[in-house]
């Protein structure tokens, strides 16, 4: 059981919404041990045991209702799972998406730097950022975003389409 609770106790550095999974066969067991201890007691303890155990059931029953409401869509998942995991560039950039796609530059650019100060060499997230830019006429920084991009991998296909959208766009054919 305690090891089923490792990848949720942060020991082992998980996003939350993968670690939260691995929890629900150790509450299983939690739960069991639980119950046979209070089962196990001397009659004096069973009204607290039975206690205990009905607070532990509202507390889960409260968690689980508050966690499916942080499902209910993505931009409330990432941010709800960000706050847990703060650390998480991917987290970042996934919310910069949603925020694009919901035509929120602001917060959309805010998410893609806080993605690229956690991990500076996330292509994926200087690759969006740099679109983002072109789209307001940020023409200079999108233009360097991208090259940093293909000086660290040439490959890039999407990189080199945006960079020449954007050189054919300012008039800069050659």
């Amino acid at each position: 059981m305690l090891l089923a609770f490792i990848p949720f106790s942060g020991i082992v550095p998980l996003c939350r919404g993968i670690a939260e999974r691995y929890t629900y066969l150790a509450s299983a067991g939690f739960a069991i041990a639980l119950v046979s201890v209070i089962f196990s007691a001397p009659r004096q303890c069973l009204g607290v045991g039975l206690g205990v155990l009905a607070l532990w059931a509202g507390w889960g029953g409260w968690r689980t209702h508050s966690r499916v409401s942080d499902w209910s869509d993505e931009l409330t998942l990432y941010t709800s799972t960000l706050k847990a995991t703060p650390n998480s560039h991917v987290l970042a950039y996934n919310l910069g998406v949603k925020y694009g796609e919901a035509k929120d530059s602001q917060r959309a650019e805010e998410y893609y730097r806080r993605s690229l100060r956690l991990y500076p060499g996330y292509f994926a997230a200087k690759v969006n950022l740099a679109n983002l830019l072109q789209k307001q006429a940020r023409d200079a920084e999108a233009r360097r975003l991208h090259r940093e991009v293909l000086a660290a991998d040439p490959r890039r296909a999407d990189a080199w389409l945006n960079l020449g959208n954007l050189y054919l766009r300012t008039g800069s054919v050659e």
